[in-house]
């Protein structure tokens, strides 16, 4: 049994490949009740912590991360995970903020808290 965990667009899904009998694809908040995140997402969130704890952003609990990648650079910001997609910023009590990365060594290009 081969298991892959593949990215299409901003959808993420699981596919389970059963040699020669069937193929089962179901999305991984199916199977582990969450989405998954990748290596690299992981790897940018830990390189922006520090960077959110020279801020004074030490408990994170209830907070979200949105990871996003684009050409040269990787963005990290911490927000409410609960805000409405039409908020842009900080739109009630939880700190919004950001963290941008160089995406070849991870190095902090510049954070700024988003109002």
């Amino acid at each position: 049994m081969e298991t892959k965990a593949l990215k299409i667009g901003t959808l993420k899904i699981l596919s389970i490949f059963l040699t020669g009998i069937a193929t089962i694809s179901v999305s991984a908040e199916e199977i582990f009740g969450k989405e998954l995140i990748f290596a690299s997402e992981f790897l940018a969130i830990r390189a922006a912590l520090p960077e959110m704890e020279r801020n004074n952003i030490k408990d994170i609990e209830g907070y979200g991360f949105f990871v996003v990648e684009r050409e040269n650079e990787i963005s990290v910001t911490i927000g409410d995970p609960n805000s409405p997609e039409s908020c842009r910023g900080q739109c009630g009590p939880k700190v919004s903020f950001t963290v941008r990365l160089s995406k070849k060594d991870l190095r902090v290009l510049g954070s700024n808290f988003n109002r």
